[in-house]
């Protein structure tokens, strides 16, 4: 499970300074609803807090002061076409080995 800061600039969004690995969910067999959901709790219960009450930045590059932000899981499900489109990576029929370019 990985997360990226979706209001970043699509030239930044997927760099890999920019994204989070937030779990790896083991194997072999793909985990049911209930063990997904195990997987899951943790990060949904911090980002509810989050998004109600907030968190105070120190500072920022646009903020000299303290800052309040909200966070929120912006969550894609898709077919392959569309999570390609919206993800920001090369078509399903592309003729680039990596799917990035």
């Amino acid at each position: 499970m990985a997360m990226t800061i979706l209001n970043l600039p699509s030239s930044l969004r997927y760099k890999p300074e920019n994204i989070y690995l937030v779990g790896v969910i083991p194997g072999p067999k793909e985990p049911s609803l209930k063990q997904i959901n195990h997987f899951l709790q943790p990060l949904v219960d911090f980002f509810l807090g989050t998004w109600k009450l907030g968190t105070w930045i120190m500072r920022t590059t646009m903020h000299s002061m303290d800052c309040l932000i909200h966070s929120a899981i912006a969550l894609v499900i898709s077919n392959l076409p569309a999570a390609r489109k919206i993800g920001g990576f090369a078509a399903p029929t592309s003729h680039h080995l990596c799917s990035l370019c």
